[in-house]
């Protein structure tokens, strides 16, 4: 999955209803999500809750791209088309609870100087990111 839309902490995300992950989710909402930088090794880590939408949730049609119709096929049955109001389609919003981000200095000598020469490591907690959100 693509992130489909960030505001604040929060992200979003459009899947595919039929997917594991929404029986996953009703089961357990406790989520990691987690990006990589691979060319600077910066990183972020987000715990959060994973909540589930309608298929008529209006933000699906707000954050919807043409390319993401290929993740989804035309069934060419007139409903299943990828297009924004496929039934199949559906959000995942995760609301971050807790974020650690990770921002390491570009170095010219090598990996041996990371865990030395870190300019950044940060946690925002629950508290501080509920400002974000508003």
């Amino acid at each position: 999955m693509a992130v489909a839309k960030r505001t604040g902490p929060d992200f979003l995300f459009l899947a595919n209803a039929h997917a594991q992950k929404f029986d996953d989710i009703e089961k357990n909402h406790v989520c990691n999500l987690y990006f990589q930088n691979s060319s600077t090794q910066d990183w972020i880590s987000v715990t959060g809750e994973a909540v589930t939408s309608s298929n008529d949730d209006p933000r699906i049609k707000e954050v919807y791209a043409k390319p993401v119709s290929a993740w989804f096929g035309d069934l060419k049955d007139g409903v299943h088309t990828g297009g924004p109001e496929d039934p199949r389609m559906k959000l995942i919003e995760v609301k971050a609870n807790c974020e650690f981000f990770l921002f390491l200095p570009s170095l010219s000598l090598g990996a041996v100087l990371i865990p030395v020469r870190i300019r950044h490591l940060l946690l925002e907690g629950r508290h501080q990111l509920h400002r974000f959100r508003y």
